[in-house]
């Protein structure tokens, strides 16, 4: 009984206590919740602060973009319309370094992935071959009618995206957010990045030109098709590509590691009394590139020595199956394109490069990229036409060198065409005829340079 009115009593007093328990526990929820709040309130504020940098930084490099672009254009229109070279040289000079600032201001904004890669070819393309002519026009040549008439067609190209712009910019100045944009995904690109496609009009096809060989940058695929066996080791990749380069291993230091579309070791060795740089893929330990600088002017071997030289260099790297496909000389350097040949066709995906000095024979350059990207068993189909009907299509102006059979990568596709290599005037032209239907399927023309704009 006493125990019973002891509990009774311990009961009453817990529930006299509780209300105060209460008092106390919604005291601190609410102090907590009123932290919470205020702790909220400033992080929205810092978020908000953030998000505005951000939006001005955004505005700042997009308006930097269209000035960029804008300035180009003038200058181009006017060093299309004198006969001063002095005052060309310096115009050309300017667009160079205009457009390869709008590529920079263009590179800060929050594009997707490969949104903008059409324009952003063209205006690297812009930047170079202005570059190019500007050179040219100060060691005291002038412009051919060919040079003229490509640079009109950039300058014709660069009006159609300065307009495009100016739209975009009247819709900037109506509250158009770069950011909020940016944030909205449809498919595979952002809202941004689909309003400024609108800079490359559908009707307007911005000129090709090449600098070092057909299809040097045929890396149609983003998956790696050409890359085989299992992943290896540091010490595994250096004891590989000392074998390829004829350098003891001890010789060879380990820089860092990269991952991009190919993970790499990346290493650096001293050969020829020149420093060499070189990336070995952890997966199969392939070397997929290698440089290195020699100023040798003095040629001692021929082409043909050199093309000997880098198919040797090429099997030292596993590779067997490729034939020399093109080749140029600038300065006292070769630059070689490799390329496979399946049942007389050319495969231009699978494309290895390379720069070899004429001077002592040394491999300064070697690229396989778009080698190991896209190398891969295929099945050619044959040919339904005869290349005597796609030479019927060119135009009499254009004098026929050869005809090829070729695997083109066009428009991010592999295409079997007939490759017609032809002159009009001075200038080497690539034709490429769809082998089943004939149809014309890309034209590329050669700029030559005596300043060596290659790739490697």
């Amino acid at each position: 009984m006493e125990n019973k009115k002891t509990v009774q009593k311990n009961d009453k007093t817990k529930r006299r206590r509780a209300p105060v328990g209460w008092i106390v526990t919604c005291s601190i929820l609410g102090g907590t919740v009123l932290g919470l709040g205020t702790l909220l309130y400033f992080s929205n504020q810092n978020a908000n602060n953030h998000a505005m940098r951000l939006e001005n930084m955004y505005q700042k490099s997009y308006y930097d973009f269209a000035d960029n672009i804008n300035n180009a254009e003038v200058k181009l229109s006017k060093a299309l319309s004198t006969n001063d070279s002095n005052y060309a040289q310096k115009l050309l000079s300017e667009v160079s370094k205009n457009v390869s600032e709008a590529e920079d201001k263009l590179n800060n904004l929050p594009v997707s992935i490969n949104g903008l890669e059409e324009s952003l070819k063209f205006i690297n393309q812009v930047g170079g071959y202005t570059n190019t002519l500007s050179k040219k026009l100060s060691r005291g040549e002038t412009l051919s009618s060919s040079d003229k008439t490509t640079l009109r067609k950039l300058h014709s190209s660069i009006v159609e995206m300065k307009n495009s712009i100016g739209e975009m910019t009247n819709d900037m100045k109506d509250g158009y957010g770069i950011l909020s944009n940016s944030l909205s995904l449809k498919g595979d690109y952002n809202d941004f990045t689909i309003s400024l496609q609108t800079i490359k009009s559908n009707d307007v096809d911005y000129p090709t030109m090449i600098y070092d060989g057909p299809f040097a940058d045929s890396q149609i695929e983003k998956d790696i098709k050409g890359l085989t066996g299992e992943m290896i080791s540091m010490d595994e990749a250096k004891q590989k590509l000392s074998q390829i380069v004829k350098v003891a291993p001890e010789e060879i230091s380990f820089m860092n590691e990269t991952k991009s579309s190919f993970e790499t070791y990346d290493f650096m060795f001293e050969k020829n009394q020149a420093n060499c740089y070189a990336q070995m893929t952890k997966k199969g330990g392939k070397l997929i590139t290698m440089s290195s600088f020699a100023d040798n002017k003095n040629i001692s071997m021929s082409k043909e020595d050199a093309i000997s030289i880098a198919k040797e260099f090429i099997a030292e790297t596993g590779v067997n199956d490729v034939e020399c496909v093109w080749s140029d000389i600038i300065g006292g350097n070769a630059y070689l394109n490799f390329a496979p040949i399946e049942n007389s066709v050319i495969l231009y995906p699978d494309l290895i490069k390379i720069k070899v000095d004429l001077g002592g024979g040394a491999i300064l350059g070697y690229e396989a990229t778009s080698y190991y990207t896209n190398h891969t068993q295929r099945k050619l189909s044959e040919f339904k036409i005869s290349s005597q009907q796609v030479q019927d299509k060119l135009q009499k102006e254009f004098t026929l060198i050869s005809t090829k059979k070729a695997l083109a990568p066009i428009e991010y596709s592999e295409i079997l065409c007939y490759e017609l290599t032809c002159y009009k005037n001075s200038d080497l032209y690539y034709f490429y005829f769809n082998s089943e239907n004939g149809n014309l399927e890309n034209v590329l023309r050669v700029i030559k340079t005596n300043d060596g704009n290659k790739l490697m």
